[in-house]
């Protein structure tokens, strides 16, 4: 018999003829809620909040620490293993189990507990059906004192403790799970409706707190076209697919090539994106910065020379082999440490930006 057939318990109760609850959470919560709703989720304003949180909750609460009591049988079954053999192994593995629940469900109230009026954010939750029926048959009851909203603010809370990376693979639990399943298998998958994918990894790609999708793909309706190596942005993925007839296994070709890309992740979200020689030249504080301070992101550099002393304030000029994209957001951030030589409309990107910023402060 197992700890939770010892203890009979109910669910949560929840009115059939009510399906909204008002909680409250932090104003630091509130702002990464908002925040992740902006980037996560493409619905009308109106629903935004509560399909964003009923999301969340549904995906979130089986392995977040604020689910308290549902671990029960686990840590029971450790105390048990622990103590093999000994006189009242059962009884004393069961009061240690109860020990700890209490002492992880204190530590969840001390963490994430509904904070006070002045110093939170009442939100109006409407529960979906599948948040009733987790409620339902959740086995916090007794831990929360049936207090719905108490268990529901510790749930979103925790989740925005977590990191971006960790937030964004909750709220996308399903893509990664189809995702993964085709990687294990060896399946290509559908994504968006347009393209067929062998996938190789989901990754981010060292600088961007984002996932990408890398993989060979190449266009639905273009099949004899060559796999090309790509990689989706996960939160740009509005569907994915396993397409269980269709079997692949990587070429020795593509195998390096993937090697190769994963010494080089920054490249990783530009890999849609044409690749060129890009030039620049660097003062002595750019230079410092490019390979001291300012790493994330950075282009591979093909070649490097020191400029005569008629070139000051640059002393360096260094070659890129990179997509426009990654070479604007990286040396963007350089101020007037740098100089863009070529290619031209590159060099005019960033002149009409400086020029059009100038007009801001005469």
């Amino acid at each position: 018999m197992t700890v939770q057939e010892r203890n009979n318990f109910m669910g949560f109760y929840v009115s059939k003829d009510n399906n909204q609850i008002r909680l409250r959470i932090s104003y630091q919560s509130h702002e990464i809620i908002s925040q992740d709703i902006a980037e996560f989720q493409n619905m009308p304003e109106k629903e935004q909040l509560s399909s964003f949180l009923n999301k969340i909750i549904n995906n979130f609460c089986n392995e977040a620490e604020s689910t308290v009591y549902a671990k029960k049988q686990k840590i029971y079954d450790k105390y048990l293993k622990w103590l093999k053999g000994l006189e009242n192994a059962e009884k004393t593995a069961l009061q240690l189990t109860e020990k700890e629940i209490r002492d992880r469900f204190e530590k969840v109230k001390e963490k994430y507990s509904q904070p006070p009026r002045a110093k939170g954010q009442n939100l109006k939750l409407i529960m979906t059906k599948p948040t009733i029926e987790m409620l339902e048959n959740s086995q916090e009851k007794d831990l929360y004192e049936d207090k719905i909203s108490d268990y529901l603010a510790a749930l979103i809370q925790e989740y925005t403790a977590l990191s971006r990376e960790e937030r964004e693979r909750i709220f996308f639990k399903d893509l990664f799970k189809t995702i993964n399943l085709c990687i294990k298998h060896g399946h290509q998958a559908e994504i968006n409706g347009s393209y067929l994918l062998k996938p190789y990894k989901i990754t981010t790609n060292g600088f961007l707190p984002y996932y990408y999708v890398v993989g060979y793909a190449r266009r639905k309706n273009k099949l004899t076209a060559p796999w090309k190596l790509m990689s989706f942005r996960l939160q740009r993925i509005r569907s994915a697919t396993e397409k269980e007839d269709d079997e692949y296994k990587f070429t020795k070709e593509q195998e390096t090539e993937l090697k190769e890309l994963f010494k080089k992740p920054a490249k990783i979200a530009y890999l849609s994106k044409k690749e060129e020689e890009t030039i620049v030249k660097l003062t002595e504080k750019g230079y410092n910065d490019c390979y001291k301070k300012i790493l994330s992101g950075r282009p591979v550099c093909t070649d490097k020379k020191k400029l005569p002393d008629s070139e000051k304030p640059f002393v360096y000029e260094l070659a890129f082999n990179c997509s426009n994209m990654q070479a604007y957001q990286y040396f963007i951030r350089f101020g007037m440490e740098v100089e863009v030589i070529s290619p031209e409309h590159l060099r005019n990107g960033f002149k009409n930006l400086h020029e059009n910023a100038v007009k801001y402060y005469k």
